[in-house]
């Protein structure tokens, strides 16, 4: 509470002299004052130059203890200082530490209502791609900031590309005992309300050469099946474009991967709806 003290330029030289203290004990508690100042207010204004400057070089000390902290700090100044604290957001975001995504990950969660729109805020998520599936928390968080993505038409098609690059970034090894099945349960559940964004991500992982996509899919139907969903149509504008040999990798990869005859069938049979039906997918559905 010395931060309210009258003499706030003696007071705040002493949090300063403490932030960039050596010991943990001693920087930690002053960083978090820290992050509690208005820097709104005139007369603390000056301040933030100073919070800037160790944030930073925290953000550029490798492997730092405090980096977590930093980041929170930096996100309670997006309000009064924007450009300079998205600048060290960015930087705390290519460590891909995972203190510092932890931290991103619950500003992005409260700064979505107003900020979603920011050219910096989309470039901040793409860092939680980053998070592997053993880091439970932190994805936890992120699956309910994509699941509120799914619940809004213009965000919808982002929280989709999000979970293509998220499996992207992840080995085949690591999503073994857990997938986004599990990882982002209520964006799986969300994107169960909304047909055509689940058969247009589903069709598109079946199309994907990387076979950790279509094992997924099996991961997702099998989820949605058991919850007592059971049409699982193709995206008819995914199909069109596909070539015969195109067409002909799909049907294997439904085969291969569908094992439940039921799914398997309505996936199938969804090919009759694609443009010219009769001369490109009847043979491939008889």
């Amino acid at each position: 509470h010395a931060i309210v003290n009258r003499d706030f330029a003696g007071t705040w030289a002493q949090i300063t002299q403490r932030a960039e203290s050596s010991e943990r004990f001693i920087s930690g508690p002053a960083l978090h004052v820290m992050g509690t100042v208005d820097y709104k207010d005139p007369e603390k204004a000056v301040a933030s130059a100073d919070t800037l400057r160790i944030c930073a070089k925290i953000v550029r000390t490798p492997g730092h203890p405090l980096l977590g902290q930093a980041v929170s700090v930096l996100g309670r100044m997006i309000g009064t200082h924007e450009s300079q604290a998205v600048l060290l957001l960015d930087e705390a975001g290519r460590t891909t530490d995972m203190a510092a995504l932890s931290a991103i990950t619950h500003i992005l969660l409260r700064e979505a209502r107003d900020c979603w729109r920011e050219p910096w805020f989309w470039s901040l998520v793409l860092y939680l791609t980053h998070v592997p599936p053993d880091q439970k928390d932190i994805l936890s968080m992120v699956d309910v900031m994509v699941s509120s993505w799914l619940k809004d038409e213009e965000r919808a098609p982002r929280a989709v590309e999000f979970l293509r690059l998220w499996m992207a970034r992840q080995s085949r090894e690591a999503l073994g005992p857990a997938g986004p099945e599990v990882l982002f349960d209520s964006a799986v559940v969300e994107l169960a309300r909304k047909p055509a964004l689940l058969s247009g991500l589903l069709t598109a992982w079946l199309l994907e050469e990387d076979r950790r996509y279509p094992h997924a899919v099996q991961k997702i139907i099998s989820k949605l099946t058991v919850a007592g969903m059971h049409d699982f149509p193709l995206a008819a504008e995914l199909l069109d474009p596909l070539n015969e040999e195109e067409l002909r990798f799909l049907v294997r990869r439904i085969i291969g991967y569908l094992l439940n005859e039921d799914v398997l069938l309505t996936v199938v049979f969804s090919m009759v709806r694609t443009r010219d039906a009769k001369t490109r997918t009847f043979g491939f559905v008889s």
